[in-house]
């Protein structure tokens, strides 16, 4: 399979008078064209902030963001001028953000924003021609009598219709790779599982790939082809959906997995992870997990491991699973190098 979107050593850090928080650490990651990429983890695991970075959605400074590489469709973004960023931003890149409510101007229609795309980007396109194609992708999405909601404002939508309408928005210019960032949080699970059969719909329909950063396994399971899991800006465990939640390796997987409601039987106490993320300002030494991992060892808190793959496509950064005397070659694996 083509890649087309390809990280490899991303750090991102907030840097200030007093302290620097490392809120990504050394992140690869690839994605192939079609195919839905998941990234899992705890608020605060640097999920967000990666993909952010990427789309040159955060101030710097406090941000500073370094990579060794950061490619999409071959192109090298680090290197894209303004113009030429905001050319490939909305044509190529969209994303929808995780609270549709503040991604939104109350001042302006949802019909005016959704417009903005092809002003911006089809500056040919008259006036009518944009209402046209605004009412039909509001259609598109789900959103009832869309020449008439067109004219309304984002209070007079539902939660569940302020993200359809940023849907419409992302998909507007039809780009090829897609970003959903907690697209379902807050919402009813109806509503969650009507939005995500949107998306794979018109994932299917426009042969989108998509990155789906989010919490939630159970949407893993369902709408992802490979997933990372992260933790404190580290990817912890990498690979297809199937090995990652079907046989999962690294306690911190582990430690999710068991504390799903489902994972215990009625009235049984729920299992949790004990402890609490680290500072990210001040990081253990060591895997970044290891005050609350179960398994650790005494290199646990000196060395960080690397990410090595134990089968094929999945990866796993974690001594316990791999021993520093069986590991003849270290090497950096990119999260979801495998096909």
């Amino acid at each position: 399979m083509k890649p087309i979107f390809e990280l490899s050593n991303l750090t991102v850090e907030f840097r200030s008078s007093l302290e620097t928080v490392t809120a990504v650490h050394g992140l690869d990651l690839v994605v192939n064209e079609g195919e839905s990429f998941a990234i899992v983890g705890e608020s605060g695991s640097g999920k967000t902030v990666s993909m952010m970075s990427t789309m040159r959605l955060l101030p710097s400074p406090p941000a500073h963001v370094t990579a060794d590489v950061m490619r999409f469709d071959g192109r090298d973004l680090s290197a894209m001028g303004r113009r030429e960023w905001r050319h490939l931003c909305g044509e190529r890149i969209a994303m929808v953000f995780q609270d549709a409510l503040t991604a939104l101007n109350p001042v302006y229609t949802v019909g005016w924003q959704i417009g903005e795309m092809f002003r911006v980007h089809r500056p040919r396109m008259g006036r009518r021609e944009i209402r046209e194609r605004t009412v039909d992708l509001l259609g598109e999405v789900g959103i009832p009598e869309p020449a008439q909601r067109v004219n309304d404002y984002p209070h007079q939508f539902s939660g569940g219709m302020r993200q359809r309408a940023m849907i419409a928005m992302a998909i507007a210019l039809e780009p090829a790779f897609l970003i959903a960032d907690e697209p379902t949080t807050a919402l009813d699970v109806t509503v969650q599982a009507q939005l995500m059969d949107l998306l794979a719909r018109l994932k299917a329909e426009r042969g989108m790939s998509m990155i789906l950063i989010t919490h939630d396994l159970g949407l893993v399971s369902e709408n992802a082809d490979r997933v990372a899991i992260m933790y404190a800006g580290s990817v912890m465990e990498t690979g297809a959906v199937d090995d990652v939640l079907g046989d999962p390796r690294h306690p911190y997987t582990l430690g999710l997995l068991a504390s799903r409601p489902q994972a215990v039987a009625k009235g049984e106490k729920l299992t949790s992870i004990q402890g609490s993320p680290p500072n990210l300002a001040q990081k253990p030494q060591g895997c970044p997990f290891h005050p609350r991992c179960r398994l650790a060892e005494p290199i646990c808190r000196t060395t960080r491991p690397l990410l090595l793959e134990t089968g094929t496509g999945h990866g796993v950064a974690c001594h316990a699973v791999n021993p520093p005397d069986t590991v003849s070659a270290p090497a950096r694996e990119p999260a979801g190098a495998g096909a």
